[in-house]
């Protein structure tokens, strides 16, 4: 890149990058595919921590959190463009490694994100992870699709059980239908 083409970054610049970073509400979030390594971007809804740096909240169901284990790089674009030519508005490009939250920070990130985004309230607590038990020990753990299935829910319940999905988005749902016989 041509060094005359960038700005100086001085206090003011680190205090509107700062800004910019702290009043945003979305990101575009960019890493890696597990699949295949084809790059790939995403929108997830944004807040900061205490020190300012970005938090945004992930689903195992989406495949990000499977990406980011296998390779924790990211970048992230933040602002918000205006009424015209959308490059004449303040944006930043965030490089970095993810980190997962540790859980005695998990509260305090928790309540931050939700004063931002209150509307998360649906849905900032739902599982990933299903967790089967029978006779009080584990029998399968793990995505719903994995755990929802008719074999395992036929086994821990002694009777035959089927799992539905629908067609347009491949989500189990367990429909009983009558009582198993004991």
């Amino acid at each position: 890149m041509d060094p005359k083409v960038l700005q100086p970054v001085d206090e003011a610049v680190r205090a509107a990058a700062k800004r910019l970073l702290r009043e945003a509400r979305h990101g575009a979030l960019a890493l890696l595919r597990v699949e295949d390594q084809a790059p790939s971007v995403a929108r997830v809804g944004l807040s900061t921590d205490l020190g300012g740096g970005p938090v945004f909240p992930m689903s195992t169901l989406s495949g990000r959190v499977q990406a980011m284990a296998k390779d924790a790089r990211i970048s992230m674009l933040i602002g918000e463009p205006g009424r015209g030519d959308p490059l004449a508005h303040p944006r930043i490009t965030l490089h970095g490694t993810a980190q997962q939250m540790k859980n005695e920070d998990r509260a305090r990130v928790r309540a931050r994100y939700l004063a931002k985004h209150p509307k998360a309230k649906l849905y900032i607590d739902f599982g990933d992870r299903v967790t089967l038990l029978q006779e009080g020990r584990v029998f399968a753990s793990g995505s719903p699709s994995k755990v929802l299935q008719d074999e395992v829910l036929s086994a821990v319940y002694g009777c035959k059980i089927r799992v539905n999905r629908p067609p347009e988005d491949d989500k189990p749902f367990v429909l009983p239908h009558a009582a198993c016989a004991s």
